[in-house]
């Protein structure tokens, strides 16, 4: 069998993987009647998270590269509100470069999305079905 990259998933996120995968099969099996409405709700996941489900599925990181065993990049790290102002510029390039943009944008406080809007309007429009 080939390995293409080193495991290098700690304690905290195998837990949160075998947590969210446990959650969601229990959910599945609880909660849902049908496909359509299993796909409503993970489709809101992805596009609509609260605030709590960005912070902590935002914190899982995925390699940008084929191959590539560096820690890899967080799917949605807004950083801290003081740096987002002081390191503008930086803060800017992160949304721009997240993985999970609606994850990024749900962590963060009203006076940084004014921030990112007024810095990046066009980079901010909320993401819609016929994009």
């Amino acid at each position: 069998m080939a390995v293409f990259a080193a495991e290098d998933r700690d304690s905290h996120q195998t837990r949160a993987l075998d947590a969210l995968q446990h959650g969601i099969l229990d959910s599945v099996h609880r909660e849902f009647s049908s496909v359509e409405e299993i796909y409503e709700n993970i489709r809101r996941l992805g596009l609509e998270p609260t605030a709590r489900e960005a912070k902590h599925l935002g914190r899982f990181r995925a390699s940008r590269s084929f191959g590539n065993p560096e820690g890899g990049q967080p799917f949605a790290d807004p950083g801290r509100f003081l740096s987002n102002f002081l390191f503008w510029r930086d803060f800017v390039a992160r949304y721009k470069d997240a993985l999970w943009r609606p994850g990024f944008w749900a962590q963060l406080s009203y006076p940084e999305r004014l921030l990112l809007r007024r810095l990046s309007p066009k980079g901010t429009r909320p993401f819609r079905s016929g994009d």
